[in-house]
């Protein structure tokens, strides 16, 4: 189930920002998606709350991406699910390094047992290892349902 990767937002745009305009970064000639572009070195993540249907169950997460150079990465995929404001939100990741400097999609590891969006919201996190030298670009990004 694909769903809408340029709704993505920094979590600290002191360190990078997230842009639909990838064209003018002349990183990715004709490519489109959201460009994250770091301001300094340094670990960040862009995020999203999922609006999913009530009964979805979630095996893993599908990401589209490229990279301009190797010092900026998705460094984590994430997936956290608030149950109660009161309990510790249930986190799933998968800290495989996403260093593709082509356009890729790559799977994360499944997700045992699925989450189920009926026990909460979803929110997804990418981790970033940022580099001002470098820049991504997420082309699509999609959750693995059962």
């Amino acid at each position: 189930m694909w769903i809408n990767h340029l709704a993505l937002q920094s979590a600290d745009s002191t360190i990078l920002t997230a842009t639909s305009n990838s064209a003018a970064s002349g990183a990715f000639p004709g490519l489109s998606g959201l460009l994250i572009q770091p301001a300094k070195a340094g670990a960040s993540s862009v995020q999203m709350a999922l609006d999913l249907p009530k009964d979805t169950k979630i095996v893993g997460v599908r990401v589209c991406y490229s990279n301009s150079g190797a010092t900026s990465f998705i460094s984590q995929i994430s997936l956290g699910q608030v149950k109660d404001p009161a309990a510790p939100d249930t986190v799933i990741t998968d800290t495989t390094a996403l260093t593709s400097a082509t356009p890729v999609c790559v799977n994360s590891k499944s997700i045992k047992p699925p989450l189920r969006s009926r026990n909460g919201a979803i929110i997804l996190s990418l981790g970033v290892t940022a580099d001002p030298a470098s820049k991504i670009l997420i082309r699509g990004i999609g959750v693995l349902v059962k």
